[in-house]
């Protein structure tokens, strides 16, 4: 499955916390030559929806919104000690040494932010086409084998009835 980054109304970002969430997935996976920025890519709009995604909140002992809310305010106050500002008003090298900060400080959040930011990334139809990977789900158009060929059932087969018979 892939995803299409619907950059609508965000439910859990406010404005400011958005474009310091651009800025920080920016850093986590920059733009080069070929591939876009994880930011400029619409990521955002995607962690926004995980936060409301019950099969997600499901994996983490703590709530993860009050992990990302946790995380987005420490960037900001380590911006402000380190290098007396915000975090998207630093330069490149100051956003990176205030994330590896984080990264030691809030292993949680750290490891939550890099998981979201490349599941969306790497799912991303547009990220998928400069890949060369096809766009589609793996399924139905999974493995082809070649009609009436059952030779790959037959150990199977060999093994003769292990289940029971009911009445």
């Amino acid at each position: 499955m892939y995803m299409d980054m619907d950059r609508g109304e965000l439910r859990f970002f406010s404005e400011a916390q958005s474009a310091l969430m651009e800025s920080v997935l920016n850093q986590i996976i920059p733009s080069d030559d070929k591939y876009p920025a994880a930011g400029n890519l619409g990521l955002v709009a995607y962690i926004d929806k995980v936060m409301f995604d019950p099969i997600y909140l499901a994996r983490h002992d703590k709530s993860l919104r009050r992990i990302f809310i946790e995380g987005m305010h420490q960037i900001e106050i380590c911006a402000a000690n380190k290098f007396q500002g915000a975090f998207v008003s630093l330069v490149s090298d100051q956003q990176i040494a205030v994330l590896k900060t984080i990264e030691e400080e809030l292993p949680e959040f750290f490891n939550a932010l890099i998981t979201y930011t490349y599941n969306g990334y790497y799912t991303d139809y547009r990220i998928l086409k400069i890949c060369g990977a096809p766009t589609r789900p793996p399924q139905p158009l999974g493995h082809k084998l070649p009609d009436s060929d059952f030779s790959s059932t037959e150990l199977v087969k060999s093994r003769g009835t292990i289940y029971k018979e009911v009445d």
